[in-house]
């Protein structure tokens, strides 16, 4: 994991990884699922200069003095330490609009742990501002939107949720019913990222009858998740519900034009409609999906669900069977967004997957060399 997660924030593939270090990049795939454990000394040299590291980072070993930065672990001890009632320093009105900016940016840019690392420095501030103004509301829980976002991708959950409880709480103080909308939202898709769609499902349908206009995007969006979770619940009626509030989803595609999107939700058709094949391929509907996937267009979709769509379609070539174009899909993916595959659980699943199906055909193969010998 050391190997891969340093790889991917260099924005290496595996076979430029080996072309680099001259490691074979079947030698290094095998290290980064696990299934080969005892590297040489030569082996971690060579993938150290090729990384721009030293062996110590890559074996888990910290120097004297030296620590590994979590960002998360930060962020986590930030909020601990801040409240909405903080009357910490003080950020000039402009410069903390233009951080607020750049944490979004880089959410866009599909850079989560930038994310979460400018996000410890501004939350103080965002803080301390909070209550001045509506503006400098909205500035915090975008903060905490774009964290809680962030966090998800990166596969830490439990800061997720935390982010986003922060975010509900200043958005219910101050009143504003986008902002509670958008806090509601963040809160619902830190539970189902953790696995509780029961959870996400009454938080999602919660904020759909809060009283409050919000908007068509919000409500869309918190419609896309209730979906979603409905159709991870046992029992038929929970899974029943799930087209619903897909429909209900596609019914606010319209007035939703008109919105101006202040968390940058992406609720338009390509969007819905990558949600559609996300649930279908949770249900194991390969029919379903195939279907849906054509009203995709991948050009009109931000580079995170441009990444999630290729994951998607890989996951969609697993179920039938196709390891060579789902490990292709996943390079794409990586391509194009490496923090979003490596902390992504659905990309974590398709690529353990592959590693656990290409271990299968080695030895496979080994047997059958054996036998003919």
């Amino acid at each position: 994991m050391r190997i891969r997660r340093l790889r991917v924030e260099r924005r290496l593939t595996l076979q430029r990884l080996a072309e680099r270090s001259g490691v074979a990049a079947s030698t290094i795939s095998r290290l980064e699922n696990g299934r080969r454990r005892t590297p040489t000394v030569a082996v971690i040299e060579r993938l150290a200069a090729a990384l721009d590291c030293s062996p110590s980072d890559i074996m888990g070993v910290e120097p004297p003095g030296e620590a590994v930065r979590d960002p998360a672990g930060d962020l986590l001890s930030t909020l601990i330490m801040t409240s909405v009632d903080d009357t910490g320093p003080i950020m000039r009105a402009r410069d903390l609009r233009s951080g607020v900016a750049q944490i979004r940016r880089l959410r866009q840019r599909c850079l989560y742990r930038e994310v979460l690392v400018a996000a410890t420095e501004i939350l103080p501030a965002a803080h301390a501002a909070f209550g001045g103004s509506h503006a400098a509301a909205g500035q915090l829980v975008s903060v905490c939107f774009d964290a809680s976002i962030a966090a998800r991708i990166a596969g830490d959950t439990a800061v997720a949720w935390i982010c986003a409880e922060r975010a509900q709480e200043a958005a219910d103080r101050d009143g504003g019913a986008a902002l509670r909308q958008g806090a509601t939202f963040a809160r619902a898709f830190a539970a189902l990222a953790d696995g509780a769609a029961d959870r996400a499902l009454k938080i999602a349908e919660g904020g759909l009858v809060r009283k409050g206009v919000g908007t068509a995007s919000g409500a869309g969006m918190l419609h896309l998740v209730a979906a979603a979770a409905t159709a991870r619940l046992r029992g038929s009626v929970a899974r029943g519900r799930y087209g619903a509030h897909l429909d209900a989803a596609r019914g606010l595609l319209p007035a939703a034009r008109e919105d101006t999107d202040v968390f940058a939700l992406g609720f338009a058709a390509p969007n819905v409609w990558l949600w559609a094949l996300n649930i279908a391929l949770d249900r194991g509907d390969v029919a379903e999906a195939d279907r849906v996937r054509a009203y995709i267009q991948a050009r009109d979709l931000p580079l995170a669900r441009k990444a999630s769509l290729q994951v998607g379609l890989a996951r969609l070539a697993l179920l039938k069977g196709d390891q060579r174009l789902a490990r292709s899909l996943m390079e794409r993916a990586a391509k194009l967004a490496p923090q979003y595959v490596a902390g992504h659980r659905a990309a974590r699943l398709v690529s353990l997957a592959l590693g656990a199906a290409g271990a299968a055909a080695a030895g496979a193969a080994a047997a059958g060399e054996v036998t003919g010998s």
